[in-house]
């Protein structure tokens, strides 16, 4: 410990800031050590496994859904096109004497 590791306005010592530096210390070693145990490492194995498929099965419905929405947008666009191609190719119909009116102008 070096004086600026320690903070005299708050009321650490050099004895306590080295204290619990040593307490952080202890907790890190021994979580280390429980995370590198194969217990944990097997337990983190299948936690990824999961995950991974989870992950999977999720993309695959995903997947699913846009096809089925891609389905339904093509044929109400085909649909759509259609009724237009339709009432292009019927003439328009006009109201009887039309033609008749239309003419004496």
């Amino acid at each position: 410990m070096t004086r600026i590791d320690i903070d005299p306005q708050v009321g650490e010592t050099t004895q306590n800031v080295a204290r619990e530096a040593g307490t952080r210390l202890q907790v890190a070693i021994v979580d280390y050590r429980e995370q590198h145990s194969p217990r944990y490492l097997l337990l983190a194995r299948h936690v990824g496994g999961l995950a991974t498929a989870v992950y999977l099965g999720l993309l695959w419905l995903l997947l699913l859904i846009d096809r089925w929405a891609g389905r339904r947008v093509a044929l109400a666009a085909a649909s759509r096109a259609e009724k237009v191609h339709r009432s292009r190719r019927k003439p328009a119909r006009s109201a009887p004497g039309a033609l008749d009116r239309a003419a004496s102008l």
